[in-house]
């Protein structure tokens, strides 16, 4: 009978390191996956946040023409007056200073301000009122300065893409 005392309070004096053990190991997991969790919803965030940019970017160039060392002339689509195109690159300026504001918390100041940097670009390029519209070209060298600000923009959203994709894996 003694031996199975013995052996009933040997167990017994194990349980509770295990059970400890146990519990522990499954918050470190718990822990982890929350981690990952956070990192695949930042990862999704970050996405949605790029194709916005993109999106309302190209939009503010859909009435350009540009030939890259030649000139960039704003074209009023048939249908349109000049009042309408300048509205609507108003616009889209007011989406991307919305779409910046979420930048600052998304990615990296660097990126925050080179969003800004191009924004400020293309309000540059709004013509003003009253403006003739078939002579106003658009100052080329800023404008390819923007596109070369935007391929660095990229270029960022791209490493930290890169980055944050293999660390979800």
């Amino acid at each position: 009978m003694d031996k199975y005392n013995l052996i009933i309070n040997i167990i017994s004096a194990l349980l509770t390191p295990t059970i400890a053990i146990c519990t522990a190991f499954f918050m470190w997991q718990q822990k982890e996956i929350q981690k990952k969790q956070q990192k695949t919803e930042l990862l999704k965030l970050r996405i949605e946040h790029i194709r916005d940019i993109f999106d309302t970017w190209g939009m503010f160039h859909q009435d350009i023409k540009f030939i890259r060392g030649y000139k960039a002339q704003i074209i009023v689509p048939n249908g349109m007056n000049e009042e309408n195109v300048i509205y609507d690159m108003k616009k889209v300026i007011a989406k991307l200073y919305k779409y910046s504001l979420s930048t600052k918390y998304l990615f990296t100041e660097d990126i925050y301000n080179l969003e800004n940097e191009i924004i400020k670009s293309l309000n540059r390029f709004i013509p003003p009122k009253g403006t003739p519209w078939s002579i106003y070209n658009l100052p080329l060298e800023d404008y390819t300065k923007n596109l070369d600000m935007f391929n660095d923009l990229y270029k960022k959203y791209e490493e930290i893409m890169d980055k944050e994709n293999k660390l979800c894996q």
